[in-house]
């Protein structure tokens, strides 16, 4: 998991967490909440939370990941009770889990943050968000290897065996692929 903080001020009105994967629709949610936040004047602070895995539910991936580094990796996650992606904190409460939010809820989001923007600004803002989570979901050639706590999505690549993971899917003895 890789964590990135962005902000505008030094004083902070509220923080705004997310969870997000590496996927389009979660760097483009990403994108968006940083336009809104260079475009208040309010000070809140964007804490970017990203997690290496595909599926939106996150039990898989927090099991795995504490059998093999152990709880420590995965404090944010637990810590929030990040059950599903993306998610959205407002301080320590949680707004959205498991789907992306549409754009009332973004303007509610905005709204607890003490972040009034004029709707055709955040339209427009939100345009490349909204446009590619109405999009139909990418699909890989693979599909049970993108979900796989072994792959990574910036390199397209089995990390357990190194290799394309067409050429190791026969092989793999990961419960996901049986």
């Amino acid at each position: 998991m890789k964590f990135s903080s962005y902000e505008v001020s030094e004083s902070v009105a509220r923080i705004v967490r997310l969870f997000v994967g590496y996927d389009d629709k979660s760097q483009k949610l990403v994108d968006l909440f940083k336009s809104l936040i260079k475009l208040s004047d309010t000070g809140f602070k964007l804490d970017i939370y990203y997690v290496n895995v595909y599926d939106l539910d996150l039990s898989d991936f927090v099991e795995l990941s504490c059998e093999i580094f152990g709880g420590v990796t995965l404090t944010p996650l637990l810590e929030y009770s990040v059950n599903a992606l993306p998610t959205i904190l407002i301080g320590r409460d949680k707004v959205i889990e498991g789907h992306f939010p549409e754009l009332d809820e973004i303007r509610d989001i905005l709204e607890r943050c003490g972040v009034y923007v004029d709707d055709d600004i955040l339209q427009e803002l939100a345009y490349n968000y909204l446009t590619t989570i109405k999009a139909s979901p990418l699909r890989f050639g693979i599909e049970r290897c993108v979900k796989c706590f072994f792959y990574s999505h910036k390199v397209k690549l089995c990390l357990k065996y190194m290799k394309d993971p067409e050429s190791v899917i026969h092989n793999c003895s990961f419960r996901l692929h049986r």
